[in-house]
């Protein structure tokens, strides 16, 4: 896809989301599935949404530009502190145990259970 869109940045997608269980990593090398994250941030994506499930990544140029892009990141609340969505600069928003937390909550929440 990146291949491509170096010739066609207008079709470069606004958001891309895709399945991380670990599959890749298992099938073709390990790490596989973060590379291809990295491959992504390096392209100008941010990794808005992780969970156990799937990895969710929003062109940054469009996220500047979209009021819809922001306006659909704002519906995730943090259950912890509260904050909303794409301007608090707590992306990306961590999908565990039935809750959504923010980055900065979440790796408070994680260090206190790997405690």
């Amino acid at each position: 896809m990146l291949a491509h869109c170096r010739e066609r940045p207008q079709e470069l997608p606004e958001v891309i989301q895709f399945e991380t269980r670990g599959h890749c990593d298992i099938l073709e090398k390990r790490d596989a599935e973060l590379e291809i994250i990295r491959s992504l941030e390096a392209a100008e994506y941010q990794v808005c949404a992780y969970s156990n499930n799937d990895t969710a990544l929003v062109y940054g140029p469009a996220l500047k530009l979209q009021e819809r892009l922001r306006s659909w990141m704002d519906g995730w609340v943090c259950v912890s502190c509260e904050e909303r969505g794409a301007g608090t600069g707590r992306l990306p928003y961590v999908s565990r145990k039935c809750s959504t937390y923010c980055a900065s909550c979440w790796a408070a929440w994680d260090a206190y259970e790997l405690g």
